[in-house]
């Protein structure tokens, strides 16, 4: 069962045929292809692409603009086009972003998927939530989507401001269940390696 509000994946290509899966929230491990770890990516983003609200003006990232699928595994990437950050994994002191150290893991060639959902919304505050994805192949790549917005403290921005709150709470918690689904109907597909308890 997956948590509503947190989903946390670790992706790490083995080879040229397999890639490995590392589901945090339940501590399994999973070896799929990498055809089928290039469909959860694009699922997921496919996902993220048909709601407004997830495309960050300020960071220049318009999925909808660009077709991100057709170059998210090549070698160049423009930058003018695309809010792209090298990202360093094992050095990262980061908050804001939490990454996982695993001695067993091999971070060179890997794919992290964090999702942050809301719990709560406090009034007259900056509302910012994230969304990362770590995407490598043999360059690393981190693409950031950084949700922000502000409730003002005129009432009738406010409450038409809550509203489209409302709707972008729902979209993100619709989104996770999703894929969580999409994972569970895939899973015959999935050999599970073995079990781990390892400490986060």
């Amino acid at each position: 069962m997956c948590d509503i509000y947190n989903y946390n994946f670790v992706f790490s290509f083995i080879n040229n045929y397999n890639a490995y899966i590392y589901d945090i929230g339940t501590k399994t491990d999973f070896t799929v292809s990498n055809r089928f770890l290039k469909k959860i990516i694009f699922f997921i983003l496919r996902e993220i692409s048909k709601n407004k609200y997830l495309l960050n003006i300020n960071n220049i990232l318009y999925i909808k603009k660009y077709n991100l699928f057709k170059f998210l595994f090549l070698s160049k990437i423009y930058k003018e086009h695309i809010f792209i950050k090298k990202y360093n994994i094992l050095n990262t002191n980061n908050n804001k972003f939490k990454i996982y150290n695993y001695n067993h893991f091999n971070f060179k060639n890997s794919v992290i998927l964090k999702m942050y959902f809301p719990k709560s919304i406090d009034n007259y505050e900056i509302i910012m939530r994230n969304i990362s994805v770590h995407i490598a192949a043999f360059n690393p790549i981190f693409i950031n989507i950084n949700f922000k917005r502000k409730l003002y403290k005129d009432n009738n921005n406010y409450f038409l401001f809550k509203n489209k709150i409302l709707l972008y709470q729902n979209f993100l918690r619709n989104l996770n269940m999703k894929i969580c689904n999409y994972l569970y109907n895939m899973s015959k597909y999935i050999k599970i390696i073995e079990y781990k308890n390892y400490i986060v």
